[in-house]
């Protein structure tokens, strides 16, 4: 009896039973998917931040752009102020599409349009994640911004 109780040692086995070889793949594939997760929010905070400084660089430019004793007019938009200098070019979302800044006169603002991605929801939820990111983001750093529509962000200059 004691003798059938008693087991091979470890350097005596040969191979892995089906049990041990399946408990090694559900470990991988949980550690896998949680890689997958962790990059894919970075990667949203990562075009999140992006996009928000980009907004803060387009309305100081504008702000420079008036500041330096230039008009402001409706047709002054992202590659007029390229041109002047006070913008990088080429200046894209992280999405790869181009900004567009729309200024209005009276009162002096700029409505800025992030391209390539869906319309915020109410409040910032239910909509495109992007977007409600941006849109979460800009309302929790920014007191200057009078308002959103779609995934346009209108800032006061």
């Amino acid at each position: 009896m004691k003798r059938m109780l008693m087991r091979k040692p470890f350097s005596k086995m040969k191979g892995l039973t089906l049990l041990e070889t399946m408990f090694a793949i559900a470990i991988g594939a949980l550690v896998l998917i949680g890689a997958v997760i962790f990059y894919m929010s970075t990667k949203q905070n990562a075009n999140t931040t992006k996009t928000v400084g980009d907004m803060n660089a387009i309305v100081s430019a504008y702000e420079s752009f008036m500041a330096g004793g230039n008009t402001l007019a409706t047709t002054t938009d992202i590659p007029a102020l390229q041109t002047a200098g006070f913008l990088p070019t080429p200046l894209n979302t992280a999405w790869g599409q181009p900004y567009t800044a729309t200024p209005t006169l009276s009162p002096a603002s700029v409505l800025i349009t992030v391209a390539g991605i869906g319309a915020a929801g109410a409040g910032g939820t239910g909509g495109d994640a992007n977007c409600d990111a941006i849109w979460n983001m800009v309302k929790s750093t920014q007191g200057t911004v009078l308002g959103t529509t779609g995934c346009s962000f209108t800032y006061p200059l």
